[in-house]
């Protein structure tokens, strides 16, 4: 379909000569070096105000997320290494900062100017093309993975979805946030403003939409989750969870089995990320093994949707707190009693993930508890303004 963008084709991917990516604003502009088209009578290639509007980097940018590559052959008289490495240089940055960095490639061989095609050709194999594109098979590394659990209380496991999928996830928020939540509840929804839409930070409850119950109890997240947690699970909920750029707070250091009311306290959250999460905007912190050792002292934090907070988290906490950077579609799976805070987003991109949360089929509710507490506290968040 020549009318599709190349970033919606899944299977798109591209292979370019250095001849046809290079510095060409350099290349069009001065004429102080051999290789400007100013000074040579091969044909006009003069560029009006080019230097003000895009470079091969832009245009590769429209690939994203899809693979790219560029051969280069040291004696190409096009341009010099040094052009070509430049601009492909922000090409990859671009795909390192959406966490795509293994997309993007550069071959450097001994040859003139040239379609080499060594590289590509072991690049762009079905089986490399579904590597770059595939999503992670936790199963492989499950020993390990359930290990660093009990040890630590949370798992990273990079790469759990492919980009492809959180797109469609987005997606979906989208729709949901434009034609489902205005027929909800208003504590269907929180804002860090009040009234003002662009600041949402969390959606509840949110398996009362075909969509995402089936994302919530699909076999891949079930079967992640029983494994984690030695047990069947007992459905709780999908949230999602939002730091919505320069006026997100901090969340308070808390244990989720706080909330939960569980007996024993044995549930966990797969923790997905839609976007680049790091120190900058709001990164996850955890205190490792801090599972283990039992429920700390909680009281009211006055933050909307982090009710309470841990009253005695202090130094020897913090000295051992481990914050998690992670790239859009790597899952965070965490214990109910595992302490952790995050930043506040000062920054201008947002940090979105879902919250999938499920009990150990063992573990029971106080269900009479937890509804009065949760009737206690939207009365008083009424009160103070806050929905």
């Amino acid at each position: 379909n020549r009318r599709a963008r190349p970033a919606i084709l899944e299977e798109y991917c591209l292979s370019i000569c250095s001849a046809d990516y290079n510095e060409w604003i350099w290349k069009n502009s001065p004429a102080a070096h051999p290789y400007s088209y100013l000074i040579t009578g091969a044909y006009e290639m003069f560029e009006f105000d080019l230097d003000n509007t895009f470079n091969y980097a832009e245009m590769s940018w429209l690939i994203c997320p899809r693979p790219f590559m560029v051969e280069r052959g040291h004696h190409d008289g096009v341009a010099p290494d040094e052009w070509v490495a430049y601009e492909f240089a922000r090409t990859y940055r671009h795909y390192v900062q959406l966490g795509l960095g293994e997309r993007a490639e550069i071959e450097f061989f001994d040859g003139p100017h040239t379609i080499n095609g060594q590289a590509p050709s072991a690049f762009w194999t079905p089986s490399e093309l579904e590597r770059k594109n595939r999503k992670m098979n936790w199963q492989e590394n499950a020993a390990q993975i359930k290990e660093d659990f009990d040890r630590d209380g949370y798992v990273v496991i990079p790469g759990f979805m492919n980009t492809s999928e959180v797109e469609q996830i987005d997606a979906q928020v989208e729709r949901y946030i434009a034609e489902v939540l205005p027929n909800l509840p208003e504590n269907a929804a929180f804002y860090e403003v009040k009234n003002d839409p662009s600041s949402l930070m969390r959606l509840q409850q949110m398996t009362d939409d075909e969509y995402f119950r089936d994302l919530y109890q699909s076999q891949r997240m079930v079967e992640l989750a029983a494994a984690l947690l030695d047990d069947e699970v007992a459905y709780s909920s999908l949230q999602l969870f939002n730091k919505p750029p320069h006026v997100a707070n901090a969340t308070p250091p808390h244990q989720d089995g706080f909330y939960f009311m569980l007996e024993p306290n044995e549930a966990i959250t797969l923790w997905l990320a839609h976007d680049a999460c790091d120190d900058e905007n709001g990164c996850i912190r955890y205190v490792p093994g801090s599972h283990r050792r039992g429920m700390r002292p909680h009281r009211l934090s006055n933050v909307l949707g982090f009710s309470q907070g841990i009253t005695d988290f202090g130094d020897d906490d913090r000295a051992i707190e481990v914050p998690i950077h992670c790239q859009a579609g790597d899952l965070i799976c965490h214990h109910s009693m595992i302490i952790h805070l995050a930043d506040p987003n000062p920054s201008d991109r947002r940090r979105r993930a879902m919250g999938f949360v499920y009990f150990a089929k063992r573990a029971k509710k106080d269900d009479e508890r937890a509804a009065a507490y949760q009737k206690e506290l939207m009365e008083k968040w009424k009160q103070e303004g806050k929905l």
